[in-house]
């Protein structure tokens, strides 16, 4: 847990203690959100489009706050820290703590696709070994990851996550984080509508390669184009992974059911046997990763294996729910990018049943959004779906061309319509994946195909 004096904490960010000041007050843990401060915890004001921070220390005080970190001096009898910039010092003293926990191994996670389930996967495996922090997917960027350091304490290791929306991003969170081993799962199109390009992507999630410590690991994926550029930028020792490539490779993969099972083939040739909870190439390949990670902290083939096949995934990213009726429905909403809904397709096409796709628009996409739609149609008539439920403008788009391929397909406007045009179309013995990007609210949709099986069952 976070600790240390008021006047230390200013220091470490180059601020100037001000207002009622006890340099001496002990600081226990820090805050962001005025309405979860403890007693004794630092109060951070941060900023927004739609808030100030500064208008809430009050507020954070009569919660017990002790201290707060300001970018202007407010009427509120509280020892203040005065900064230029509360955000990038609530990084600074994220890393200021990270740096008196440098024993506590350390692993930074980003990719277009796949981060979340390969830190669940990589925390699963580690806490077999040592107490281990792990920070929520939706706390990976600026403000949840230093987040995530502030609790640092007696663990062995830290899986952390990091997103990107655009260039400088991924460096800014590494450059606190201080990993020594730094994983890219993929590079796909996911934010090509802020970035530009797939190169440009991969520029920024580069970063986190250039971060490493020269005694560091870079986990790379083998199979990704972008492998080689990768693997030539690293400071450091490259543990590469893949089907077709790599120093540790899955062989003899099968898939059927809920699950997936592959060889574990690491380097002098030994053999694991992995059976995973979830279904899909994709997390063979998110598997790959976190097994990777894992045995360049020192981990082996029991603690491996008994962590992936532990892992039961994460709400929403390719929740398999069967049902009585024999029907499965695979919750797949949290995110969708061109990537990722590949991976899904795949996923069903090797799925037994009727194939019924309910897919909503993907996001941040820029000019590039009416083409990939369209792909995603195309791909959706290629991978066996007998149903389509379009949802949305862009999902029209991959709707019609899925139809001109010959898929049945159903239009919805929202998503209370898709809920009621799915209900209708799914049936007994059918496998259901629903897939859009998280602003779209697709899970309502999963859920309400769940409960409605249940009533009727």
């Amino acid at each position: 847990m976070f600790e240390a004096r008021v006047r230390e904490i200013a220091e470490a960010v180059g601020g100037e203690v001000v207002g009622d000041i006890d340099g001496d007050a002990l600081v226990c843990g820090v805050s962001t959100d005025s309405r979860a401060v403890l007693a004794g915890q630092l109060f951070v004001a941060l900023r927004g489009e739609k808030f100030d921070g500064h208008d809430y220390v009050e507020i954070a005080r009569g919660m017990g706050a002790v201290a707060a970190i300001v970018e202007r001096e407010v009427p509120s009898p509280i020892a203040q820290i005065k900064v230029a910039d509360a955000l990038v010092a609530y990084g600074n003293l994220a890393r200021w703590w990270r740096e008196k926990h440098t024993d506590v191994t350390l692993i930074a996670i980003t990719g277009s696709a796949g981060k979340t389930t390969t830190k669940g996967m990589l925390a699963s495996i580690l806490e077999r070994r040592g107490t281990t922090l792990v920070n929520p997917g939706t706390e990976n960027n600026e403000v949840g990851v230093p987040r995530a350091l502030l609790r640092l304490g007696d663990e062995q290791y830290a899986v952390i996550e990091m997103a990107m929306r655009g260039r400088g991003q991924i460096k800014y969170l590494a450059e606190r984080a201080l990993p020594q081993i730094g994983v890219i799962t993929n590079i796909g199109e996911a934010h090509i509508g802020i970035l530009g390009s797939r190169e440009q992507i991969a520029e920024a999630k580069a970063e986190l390669i250039a971060a490493l410590p020269k005694k560091g690991t870079a986990v790379l994926n083998a199979d990704d184009f972008f492998y080689r550029v990768f693997a030539e930028m690293a400071p450091c020792r490259v543990a590469s992974y893949g089907i077709e490539n790599g120093d540790f490779r899955a062989e003899n993969v099968r898939q059927g059911g809920v699950g997936a099972r592959f060889d574990f083939v690491v380097p002098g040739g030994a053999r694991h046997k992995v059976e995973l909870r979830l279904p899909g190439l994709h997390n063979v390949y998110n598997a790959l990763a976190a097994a990777t990670a894992a045995w360049a902290t020192g981990a082996r083939g029991p603690d491996i294996l008994a962590g992936l096949g532990a892992y039961r995934g994460e709400k929403m990213r390719s929740q398999v729910v069967e049902q009585a009726d024999g029907a499965r429905i695979i919750n797949d909403a949290y995110n969708a990018s061109p990537t990722s809904v590949a991976a899904a397709l795949k996923m069903l096409a090797g799925a037994e049943g009727r194939k019924v796709l309910v897919f909503g628009d993907m996001l941040e996409l820029g000019d590039y959004a009416a083409e990939a739609h369209r792909q995603v149609g195309e791909a959706a008539a290629e991978a066996g779906v007998a149903v389509m439920v379009a949802v949305g403008e862009l999902g029209r788009i991959a709707g019609e061309a899925a139809a001109e391929k010959g898929v049945e397909v159903v239009y919805a406007g929202d998503v209370d319509e898709a809920i009621e045009k799915a209900m209708g179309v799914a049936k007994a013995g059918d496998v259901v994946l629903v897939k859009a990007s998280r602003a779209v609210g697709l899970e309502r949709v999963a859920e309400a195909l769940v409960e409605g099986a249940r009533e009727h069952g």
